[in-house]
């Protein structure tokens, strides 16, 4: 079993299989200057192209998978996530409310749902991760786009 790939120790892992050793994950560090200088590059360099200095940078960390890439945001004050939102944008109870009532139905979202394209771009996003990555990690996006937001505190208020 030694010489393992991290893809192949990953799916073995991840099937129960005995594995070399516990699989190394990597995707959740978002912080610019960390990961330039874990891929030995500048912090300019890497927003020239910040995934494939991401993946560089968790390359040279030893990991197996990169689980979620979620990249940070050059425009946040620090590059490292999004700046802290306000308690709430809404000058009152009564504007949040006239805001929620515009919003589009369940049903008219369930209705306006493709099931098909949205599968269709959750694979393109993985093969596009996987050829990113290569054949010796294993690419497994984040599914965040498309999940109940569960931080709306910056959004609707605290």
């Amino acid at each position: 079993m030694p010489g393992l790939t991290g893809r192949e120790r990953t799916l073995r892992a991840l099937a129960f299989d005995e594995t070399d050793r516990i699989p190394v994950v990597g995707g959740f560090v978002r912080h610019p200057a960390f990961l330039a200088g874990t891929a030995g590059v500048a912090v300019d360099e890497f927003w020239t192209d910040p995934q494939a200095v991401a993946i560089r940078a968790f390359r040279n960390l030893g990991a197996d998978v990169i689980i979620g890439l979620i990249l940070p945001q050059r425009e946040s004050a620090i590059g490292a996530q999004v700046g802290h939102q306000p308690a709430t944008r809404f000058a009152s109870p009564e504007a949040m409310l006239d805001e929620i009532a515009q919003l589009p139905s369940f049903t008219a979202l369930h209705r306006a749902f493709d099931c098909q394209q949205a599968y269709n771009q959750y694979l393109a996003l993985y093969a596009d991760g996987q050829t990113a990555v290569g054949d010796d990690m294993l690419w497994i996006p984040n599914t965040f786009h498309c999940v109940a937001q569960f931080q709306n505190e910056g959004y609707f208020g605290a």
